[in-house]
């Protein structure tokens, strides 16, 4: 489970965070709302990417809506720690 997440907002996290490791970026989880909110940071290459907000639509916002998981998700500023989901540099652009 990640840090704390409900089963289906894991499964969710993890997926997204392993394509996302491709092309050197990844996700922090920071935990739920008291609204049902799943607030992440993005990390890495996703950190700065400017389909960042595509890739959180698509790969994690919309997942989670649909499983009746999260009512959404919070993005919060990066910030530099070590606890990244995942997290792998690449010479690939990014495919979101």
């Amino acid at each position: 489970m990640v840090g704390g997440a409900a089963p289906a907002v894991a499964q969710v996290l993890e997926h997204a965070a392993s394509q996302m490791a491709i092309d050197g970026g990844g996700l922090r989880y920071l935990g739920d709302t008291p609204d049902g909110y799943v607030r992440l940071e993005l990390t890495g290459a996703c950190a700065t990417c400017p389909r960042r907000m595509m890739t959180l639509d698509l790969a994690i916002e919309t997942p989670l809506r649909t499983l009746g998981a999260a009512r959404g998700v919070e993005l919060l500023p990066a910030a530099s720690r070590s606890d990244t989901i995942a997290l792998r540099p690449s010479s690939r652009p990014c495919v979101a």
